[in-house]
């Protein structure tokens, strides 16, 4: 589940309950963001189950920013359960 904890043009705080119970999926959520043309900066706090990107906003709007997410958190997840059979918390 992601939510939209503040948003302005090119920030956005996610909370993602996922990444506060399973640091490693933050880690490798932060990569994938990082490998994201759009994307300007990104940093990741699994303590408080948040993620704040910085982007381009003439790139995209939130609409489009909350759906491109959802895609790659799914994505991420995924490789992490595919790797390890287990799931994230597992995921090197």
């Amino acid at each position: 589940m992601i939510e939209n904890r503040h948003h302005v043009p090119g920030r956005v705080r996610l909370r993602i309950r996922a990444i506060g119970r399973e640091p490693a999926l933050a880690a490798r959520l932060v990569t994938a963001l990082q490998a994201e043309q759009w994307v300007r900066e990104v940093r990741a706090n699994p303590a408080c189950a948040s993620i704040v990107i910085g982007y381009e906003p003439a790139r995209l709007d939130a609409a489009e920013l909350n759906t491109r997410l959802r895609r790659l958190l799914e994505r991420t997840a995924r490789r992490c359960i595919n790797r390890t059979g287990q799931g994230a918390r597992r995921c090197p």
